[in-house]
Order: structure tokens, then sequence, then C-alpha cells
């Protein structure tokens, strides 16, 4: 099913029906971190975890995505197209494959097919993001999900920065996924946008807190603009040096206004699922 069925042209009402429809029944609010989220998908299952490679090649970091899928899931093969990093995983005793997973995937046929595919902070590095759909719908058993988490685009820190020129994100990014972005790749991959929302910071948890902070942020910020100071990495000679993460007291009061249905976190989550049948 795609806008393809319903309409002519894609800025048409009936296919911004269509696409409003999956986007309402899919918005969801996921409990807890990145990490739990992709561990409660995890577990008992047969997972394919993409970029398993750690940067540092550190095993032991708790922040280590790989060890957290390899800890609940029933089998995990992690595949990366870093060779050497590949290596020194299965040195070490877990099971990992080297595949580029926009070109030749049968290593990843041969050993699928598989429940769930973990792609946490991948697709904003490829240069082809629907590949990687597409490779998960052939991977994937009828009835699988392919769990993505990657940059929110709408996070209020990362629309304050488009704003004032400031230059702070990993420079590998290539895209930013979007919600109406991902449901129409998963329509062309054949995938169903089943749920996706937003984690992380800012955590709608104590708005007392998190307003402090945000003035002691902005006290120190005027200071150090009035001593003359000037953030380097922004465009605009009027921006304050904040933090990269901080929230205006506007932001904060948007954050808990919006906090039960809401596309404000650091990161977004997207759950795609197979369908059971064509």
């Amino acid at each position: 099913m795609s806008w393809h069925d319903h309409a002519p042209y894609p800025n048409s009402a009936a296919a911004l029906a269509y696409r409003h429809k999956q986007l309402s029944e899919g918005l969801s609010k996921f409990q807890g971190t990145r990490i739990r989220v992709v561990r409660t998908h995890a577990r008992d299952k047969k997972v394919l975890d993409l970029g398993c490679v750690s940067h540092h090649f550190d095993f032991s970091r708790d922040k280590w995505l790989h060890q957290h899928v390899v800890d609940v899931a029933a089998e995990c093969v992690g595949a990366d197209y870093n060779e050497a990093g590949v290596k020194q995983l299965n040195e070490a005793g877990y099971d990992a494959v080297f595949v580029d997973i926009t070109g030749d995937i049968s290593v990843l046929l041969d050993r699928g097919p598989f429940d769930l595919v973990v792609a946490g902070e991948i697709i904003e590095h490829l240069p082809a993001p629907q590949k990687l759909l597409d490779m998960a719908e052939k991977v994937l058993r009828p009835g699988g999900e392919l769990l993505v988490t990657t940059p929110n685009p709408y996070a209020p820190h990362r629309q304050r920065a488009a704003v004032t020129g400031k230059t702070w994100e990993n420079v590998d990014h290539v895209i930013y996924a979007f919600p109406s972005g991902m449901a129409e790749m998963a329509d062309r991959a054949g995938l169903v946008l089943s749920r996706y929302g937003t984690v992380g910071w800012p955590a709608p948890t104590n708005l007392r807190e998190i307003t402090i902070q945000s003035f002691r942020d902005l006290r120190t910020a005027i200071r150090a603009r009035i001593r003359g100071e000037q953030d380097p990495l922004s465009e605009t000679k009027w921006a304050l040096n904040v933090p990269n993460y901080w929230l205006s007291p506007l932001d904060v009061l948007l954050v808990f206004a919006r906090r039960r249905r809401r596309l404000l976190g650091e990161t977004s989550i997207y759950v795609l699922t197979k369908p059971e049948r064509a």
C-alpha cells in the first residue's frame, strides 16, 4: 500500500490524508532510554544488529548497544563494514560478519531469516538510506521488525542550531530521518511503519529542576557575552554560547505541555514491520 493507491499526486488531499492516517496511528510513547527500548524488542529473539563495531573497540562500555542486544537475544548476529572491527569481535567470542548492507547481502540471507533487525544510529550515515529498509525486508521473517534509532531533527536544540548556524552535530551524518519520510521509505520497501516516537533528553520528569538549569545556563552565557566572548562555532554574532543541549524556558514549557505524545526527545525510534503475507 502507498499513496499511489489513493491519489495521482503526492501533495494531493487524498495522499496527505493517507499519510496523516499512517502517522496518527503510529505515534507512540516509548518508555525509558534508547537502550531500554532496543533490549525490550530484542529479548528472546533472533536478532541482526547492524553497525555492531564499537568506535573505540571497547567491549566493556555500558553504552555499547551490541552488548545489550547480545545479553537479551536468543541469538544475535552482528554486522558491520569495518573489517578490522569484525575480526576483533569474532576473536573476542562474538558472532559478527563483514558486510556492506548497500551491496551484496548474501551472507546475511544465509544467516537469516531474523525476527528483528536493529539499526542503531546507522541510517543518518548512509548515502542511500532506502537500501537499509530494502535489505531489512529481505532478511526479516514475515512479521519481523526493523528497529531504527536516529537523531530527531525536531528536538529543540537542533532547531536552535539551525537558526543560529551553530555547528556541533557529528560531521559524518548526511541526513535527518523524519516520520513522513520513514513512512514513505517503508511503503517503498514493502514494510509498515507500525510505531514511532522519541526518547532521551529532554526527559519530562522534573519541571522545577530543568527550569532552574535553563536559567542558570542562560545567565552564564549572558555574562560571557557581556565580557565579549562569542560562540566560535556559530555564524550568528549575537548567539549566546549556551550548551548544545540547552533548553530555553519556552522549550521547557513546550516539553511538559507535550509530554504525553511528543516528538521533542533527542532520539527518534521507528519500528517497521514486515507484513505476515504480501
